[in-house]
């Protein structure tokens, strides 16, 4: 092989690559190392392996190996292999699921061996479930965070733990208990907006829109000057076709917040919806 085709090609077994001027020839001085150029080609390649920003860098791509034809594998040693392999992807799920039933069961233990050891509040005790209520909530599994919400409202009923254990009913698609989580929400704060808020969501689902209406309207009556209550019943008289509504509801939410976020759209839905097109169009244009 000829010194060029050397220049250029990796020294296997070493990682280092080695470039035109370092070919062949200890005595020439090597190109200034500059960390930073290489650090920046990292970050443009997306490369989240967590090296060094100086370290070699690898591609990312496989590498094929020249392999002999005569260590090709037969066809039924390939089956074989695939065999074990399926085997072992089999034991590794079951092992996985045995594991993740121990950990519920060590999560439940650990509360109460805290709860016996440490001789823990129920203050305590609801931050607790909060916490576990809140992860399982926002992991998707709905189910265990209505089971920790549940146990915090036995520890502390308060409007903003039954306002959780309805977004985690809600969540479910329990409806009615969704529902009935936020009307004692709501009975412990009459100010706690964001159960109204929820429980109009709820009945709009189901197209429930008068409870929605209601709902949204005692919203607005706590505080006239909160331009999300004014949104969310604007967006309800929309989608129940009562434009001239949503359209005078949206107006008072620009009113109170022109950069509310959506409000351009929302005015120019109802308008073309209501078939004011020139209207839509100028809060459309507005939108953008």
């Amino acid at each position: 092989m000829s010194a060029g085709n050397q220049a250029g090609n990796t020294k296997r077994g070493t990682g280092k690559v080695f470039g035109p001027s370092q070919s062949g020839n200890a005595n020439t001085t090597p190109q200034q190392h500059n960390p930073l150029s290489e650090y920046t080609q990292t970050q443009i390649v997306g490369d989240t392996t967590g090296a060094s920003p100086t370290g070699d860098l690898l591609p990312q791509e496989w590498e094929l190996i020249e392999t002999d034809n005569d260590n090709i594998p037969e066809e039924e040693d390939i089956l074989q292999r695939l065999d074990r392999i399926e085997k072992r992807l089999d034991a590794f799920e079951n092992t996985s699921y045995t594991f993740l039933l121990y950990a519920k069961q060590l999560t439940d233990r650990t509360v109460s061996f805290f709860e016996d050891i440490f001789g823990l509040s129920g203050g305590d005790l609801a931050q607790i479930h909060d916490r576990l209520g809140i992860n399982y909530n926002n992991k998707g599994d709905y189910p265990k965070a209505i089971e920790a919400f549940q146990k915090l409202v036995t520890q502390t009923p308060t409007a903003p733990a039954f306002y959780k254990l309805g977004v985690a009913y809600g969540n479910n698609s329990d409806s009615q208990e969704a529902i009935e989580a936020y009307r004692r929400a709501i009975s412990l704060d009459e100010k706690h907006l964001r159960s109204y808020y929820k429980l109009a969501d709820v009945y709009a689902k189901t197209e429930n829109f008068g409870e929605a209406i209601r709902s949204l309207t005692q919203a607005v009556d706590i505080d006239a000057d909160v331009s999300e209550s004014h949104f969310r019943l604007g967006s309800v008289h929309n989608a129940r076709g009562a434009y001239d509504q949503a359209i005078t509801a949206f107006n008072r939410v620009l009113a109170l917040d022109a950069n509310y976020p959506g409000i351009y759209q929302s005015l120019g839905i109802a308008y073309e919806q209501k078939g004011e097109h020139n209207r839509a169009i100028e809060f459309f244009k507005k939108s953008i």
